[in-house]
């Protein structure tokens, strides 16, 4: 073979040819669980907790719906009014003023998780849903638990486990440590123990 004629200065590389080729193999394979806005497959079959494979943010919105839709409550505040924190935003109008609370979504991450991961350059996923906005009203443990395990069933298993609803849980659990801190620094004494008593009745979803 002649040797290259170069007429421009700069850098060339020259490539040794190869019967070898290198074959282009997925490094990993996500799974997202949580909670969706509907769970439907196009021919009207459930998709509630059964591994479903995604490829785009689109097809994820044709299964599984959008965002929950957040609500802010705005209430009438009085400059008397101490029960709202400081921190609440207000604003006035016609000689009132009125707070604006937090808004009320059930804190679903899901959606927003599944969005900004295709929008860098994320590939295939799975998508377990484990119940809608709706049906669940906020994240409960035995749900996400139970998307999980229908994991099990998959041939090809995922290679990494992203739970973002479990923040909710975890949110959860913080906030009733502060109530009972908060009684127990008043000196309520045996009612802090009956506060978490009462919340972890009906904590299966947090505990």
């Amino acid at each position: 073979m002649a040797p290259p004629h170069y007429t421009t200065p700069g850098v060339y590389v020259a490539e040794n040819l190869s019967n070898f080729s290198i074959s282009a193999v997925p490094t990993s394979l996500p799974a997202f669980v949580g909670y969706t806005e509907k769970a439907w497959s196009t021919d009207n079959k459930s998709l509630e907790l059964q591994p479903t494979p995604v490829a785009s943010l689109l097809e994820f919105e044709v299964l599984f719906g959008k965002a929950p839709k957040y609500t802010f409550p705005i209430y009438e505040r009085s400059d008397k009014d101490g029960t709202a924190p400081a921190y609440t935003p207000t604003f006035s109008l016609n000689n009132k003023t009125y707070g604006i609370d937090a808004a009320k979504s059930g804190y679903f991450l899901l959606y927003n998780s599944i969005r900004l991961y295709f929008q860098n350059g994320g590939g295939p996923a799975y998508i377990v849903s484990v119940g809608t906005y709706e049906s669940a009203g906020q994240a409960r443990k035995d749900e996400l638990l139970a998307g999980l395990q229908s994991l099990e069933k998959l041939t090809n298993p995922p290679t990494l486990l992203i739970i973002p609803d479990a923040l909710a849980l975890e949110q959860a659990a913080h906030d009733v440590d502060r109530c009972v801190m908060a009684v127990e620094e008043t000196g309520g004494g045996d009612e802090s123990d009956r506060v978490r008593g009462n919340v972890e009745s009906h904590d299966s979803q947090i505990s």
